[in-house]
């Protein structure tokens, strides 16, 4: 059985795995924001076998988009080694409590590695839409349930690309993807995060949920000292006009996650391929020329200010710290 399948039983093969380590970096991130001793030779040696480990992820989540039997629980361990697998070194600071070496280089990598990703998403989103006959199938129930599905996960990504440049812009502070600990559930609704903006100075984290669109009621439950909200639509501009009928003149506004994403492979992606994760691979120079010309055309002439957004973002998460 290959590492891309589903076993008999539903379950994949490295499901076990991918629950272990995200528990394993929440252990990491309550012991070091408990101010806990951390064996620095024990921290660099977990770190890169779970790069080692996250190389074969791609299968799994495959795997998980296209087996009938997906769970949410499952979908959501996704999203955490989706982005983890490119924001591992994001952990490093956890180690000395202070960015050592490289740190604007090592934020540009991650941000790079997640809009690829974002990319992709968003070229086969608009492949499959175009398969169900464009933008109308958005208010159908046949593409719907994908689209839902995707509206979540570029948003995170773009959500991640967009708190990184707050780090740049920001020199306290490191991003790193909320493991299981944190993350969504029915025990833990006020504090349920997506990511978390940690402030190695003070040692101190913020809760970050991304929503397409943030509900009032959200708002109320979750705590207010200790998390924030990204709106898709509101604070990272993803959203486009849609006709849910052919022919008419009426247009709806709909969460369009990616812009984020597609600016960042335009702007910063440099011409060699270079600066990208291990688990993104390499890039020759004429892919990256046709990586950027996709792009340009998907993004046409939507204009997206990548440094005013992380600023207005990055500044309520120091408001909280």
């Amino acid at each position: 059985m290959s590492q891309g399948e589903i076993h008999p039983d539903g379950a994949h093969p490295m499901l076990e795995e991918a629950r272990e380590w995200s528990h394993r970096f929440g252990t990491l991130l309550h012991a070091r924001l408990g101010c806990l001793p951390c064996d620095g030779e024990q921290f660099q040696q977990e770190l890169k076998e779970y790069q080692d480990w996250s190389l074969g992820f791609h299968d799994l989540e495959i795997a998980l988009l296209t087996d009938p039997k997906m769970q949410p629980e499952d979908r959501m361990m996704v999203n955490f080694h989706a982005l983890n697998r490119h924001m591992v070194e994001m952990w490093q600071p956890l180690r000395y409590w202070d960015w050592k070496t490289d740190r604007d280089r090592r934020l540009r990598t991650s941000q790079n590695s997640i809009a690829l990703e974002g990319l992709f998403y968003y070229l086969a989103r608009q492949a499959t839409l175009d398969q169900y006959g464009g933008d109308p199938a958005i208010f159908g129930s046949t593409f719907r349930p994908l689209y839902d599905l995707t509206t979540g996960i570029m948003h995170e990504y773009d959500a991640a690309i967009t708190l990184l440049e707050a780090a740049r812009q920001e020199r306290r502070l490191t991003i790193v993807p909320a493991p299981m600990q944190f993350e969504r559930g029915r025990n833990n609704a006020r504090r349920n995060i997506d990511l978390l903006a940690i402030d190695v100075v003070n040692r101190r984290a913020v809760g970050i949920q991304v929503r397409s669109s943030v509900a009032e009621q959200a708002v109320r439950v979750a705590d207010k000292e200790r998390v924030i909200f990204i709106d898709g639509k509101r604070d990272l501009g993803n959203v486009r006009l849609t006709r849910p009928i052919p022919g008419e003149s009426r247009e709806v506004p709909c969460a369009w996650p990616g812009y984020i994403s597609l600016a960042t492979i335009i702007e910063q992606l440099p011409d060699n391929g270079r600066e990208l994760t291990r688990a993104a691979g390499k890039l020759t120079s004429d892919q990256v020329r046709d990586l950027k010309k996709e792009a340009q055309e998907a993004l046409g002439d939507v204009k997206v200010d990548r440094a005013a957004i992380a600023a207005q973002i990055g500044a309520r998460i120091l408001a909280k710290l």
